[in-house]
């Protein structure tokens, strides 16, 4: 009895291999796992998506040298440089089926005219020709959730960037 029922497993086990599905394998015995429907993936979606939802706040931020600008009405850089790609405005929209989990630039608070965050030196003389070799590709990017908590943004232009790094830093305190 015991060799039929080991013969029965290795059968299933073939069979299994064939249809390119997954094992594993617990105890002595073979237990196959299949997928998971796809209304059983999307129902666990929504219900993740439902429980973040009614997290009383859901903060998200990030922040990097994105190497592009923001093509935001409200967060052009100083020379109102356009995007070269979309990664900014993918970030920004998060999930697309969501517009309750937007991210938000922190550049809107602070005006144009001071909003630039790297210096290119194009014609290499090692002088900064203010405006026209500044522009803002660094950005903080919060949840809509935390804007209320922003209490100041400043874009720190107090050194020479021909002398220690050619981006300037952005400082941005939240208030909790």
């Amino acid at each position: 009895m015991e060799d039929e029922r080991n013969k029965n497993q290795k059968q299933e086990e073939f069979q299994w291999m064939m249809r390119g599905k997954y094992m594993r394998f617990t105890k002595p015995k073979l237990n196959a796992i299949t997928p998971k429907s796809r209304s059983t993936m999307e129902a666990e979606r929504r219900k993740k998506h439902e429980k973040k939802k009614q997290s009383a706040m859901n903060p998200n931020e990030a922040c990097s040298d994105f190497n592009d600008f923001d093509g935001s009405e409200n967060c052009l850089d100083i020379n109102t440089n356009k995007p070269i790609s979309n990664v900014l405005a993918l970030l920004k929209k998060m999930d697309p089926l969501d517009d309750e989990d937007n991210l938000i630039n922190v550049a809107s608070k602070v005006k144009k005219e001071e909003r630039y965050t790297a210096f290119y030196d194009k014609n290499e003389d090692d002088k900064m020709q203010f405006p026209k070799e500044v522009s803002a590709i660094d950005h903080i990017l919060i949840s809509e959730s935390l804007e209320k908590n922003v209490k100041e943004v400043i874009y720190d232009h107090s050194y020479d960037p021909t002398k220690v790094t050619d981006h300037f830093p952005i400082i941005t305190t939240l208030v909790f």
